[in-house]
């Protein structure tokens, strides 16, 4: 399975289908349950010290795919 990281900035959360061209970005303060292309399948149990993980099915190509919730990973140059 395909890992992604999330970007962020203080405004934003931005994720990337690491299978295809979609993406998708919400408010930095929205729910996650908001995502609507990439809707979350599955949270994996929290683990001391880790970011937290989910599973995601994206709505274009219809693939899963793992994400790591870093909230330290900046959102790059190409989407300001």
């Amino acid at each position: 399975m395909k890992i992604t990281k999330i970007q962020s900035d203080d405004r934003s959360v931005h994720l990337d289908c690491p299978w295809c061209e979609n993406w998708e970005e919400i408010g930095i303060d929205d729910q996650r349950n908001k995502l609507n292309s990439m809707p979350i399948i599955r949270w994996n149990p929290d683990v001391c010290g880790e970011n937290e993980k989910s599973i995601h099915v994206c709505s274009s190509c219809e693939m899963e795919f793992g994400v790591e919730w870093d909230y330290e990973n900046p959102i790059g140059d190409e989407w300001i």
